[in-house]
């Protein structure tokens, strides 16, 4: 069966301090599809995703999600919107003051109108999955990098969201601990079949998750496409940049 777009992003336009960070961006998002998008630091990967869920307006363009705009959206629309989205923050913004459970716990009890129960069994069943079971009463500081992504992706899930956007899920992690954060991601995509937006400078490690990669050089897509034709393509920055990353991955 065919799927259908969920999110459209339409010739998008953006300057931050004099500079042009998005230049005319064009993306395709199907239902369930797995989207990566990558380029060098300081190429607006974190902006364009700000964009997508609404945190920043564009200069120019519009993004479409389920067919409605969320650049025109205000108050309580762009509220109903936003919620669809499950965003993983770079550093997981985890509240160092609350415990696992009460970070987990916190959207819950800010947007659902349930007894303590109910959120109990929720919270639980999504710790469960992330791998973080009998942990729900420490603190942010008592966990490991690795586990404080974990937490962070639970809080996300609670929400059933249709939209998962991960910012770097595994930076700064050993590659001992990237390994278990993308087989979690596999995981959670299989029980949930959300649609996936994901940054990373992990190539080309991150290849192995994905349907499609999305690559980003000066404001613009230079390729959109299937990991395996990433090598095909006569690019250059595509085949320089494709080429960098296989040599780091080769010294580690």
């Amino acid at each position: 069966m065919e799927r259908r777009v969920k999110i459209e992003i339409r010739d998008i336009y953006k300057t931050l301090k004099g500079q042009k960070v998005l230049r005319g961006i064009n993306l395709t998002i199907l239902e369930g599809e797995r989207v990566a998008i990558v380029g060098k630091s300081g190429t607006g990967k974190s902006v364009l995703l700000k964009h997508v869920v609404g945190l920043m307006k564009p200069d120019k363009g519009d993004i479409l999600v389920d067919g409605e705009s969320i650049v025109s959206a205000v108050g309580k629309r762009l509220e109903s919107i936003r919620e669809k989205f499950g965003y993983l923050f770079q550093g997981g913004a985890l509240f160092d003051s609350y415990t696992v459970y009460d970070n987990v716990a916190f959207p819950l009890r800010e947007k659902k109108k349930l007894k303590e129960e109910e959120i109990k069994e929720i919270v639980l069943k999504n710790l469960e999955l992330v791998g973080l079971k009998g942990m729900e009463w420490k603190y942010p500081a008592e966990l490991s990098g690795g586990q404080r992504k974990r937490a962070a992706l639970a809080r996300c899930m609670v929400l059933e969201p249709e939209i998962m956007l991960f910012d770097e899920p595994t930076t700064g992690l050993d590659p001992i601990t990237t390994i278990s954060i993308y087989n979690l991601m596999e995981e959670t995509y299989n029980a949930k079949k959300f649609t996936e937006i994901v940054i990373s400078h992990d190539i080309p490690g991150i290849f192995a998750f994905v349907d499609k990669v999305a690559v980003l050089n000066e404001g613009r897509i230079v390729f959109f496409g299937k990991p395996e034709d990433m090598e095909k393509t006569e690019d250059p920055f595509v085949k320089e940049f494709l080429g960098s990353g296989l040599a780091l991955r080769g010294c580690k």
